[in-house]
């Protein structure tokens, strides 16, 4: 399993380059780690890559945990009405 670490904001304006990242990830087929536990900032571009993920993971049948996520990633995704569909993909190692 391979870990991307994020920090700060998670918005728009950095969506390309985590794609981007993922994306390689994936490419190698390996189960991925977003440790999001010094993520700040989020905005629904961030929640709405998060879903792709997974949608991704599943078909790939490759695993995809969300490490820690802050506050802040939780209240967006609440504010979203998408907290059922990443309660399986949460870790709080």
């Amino acid at each position: 399993m391979s870990a991307i670490v994020l920090s700060g904001e998670c918005t728009v304006y950095e969506i390309a380059q985590l794609h981007q990242q993922i994306h390689d990830n994936w490419t190698a087929d390996t189960d991925l780690e977003l440790d999001v536990s010094a993520v700040s900032v989020v905005d629904a571009s961030f929640v709405q890559l998060l879903a792709s993920c997974k949608k991704q993971a599943g078909k790939q049948a490759l695993q995809f945990l969300l490490i820690k996520p802050t506050e802040a990633l939780d209240e967006k995704i609440k504010a979203m009405f998408m907290n059922d569909f990443f309660s399986a993909e949460t870790s709080d190692e």
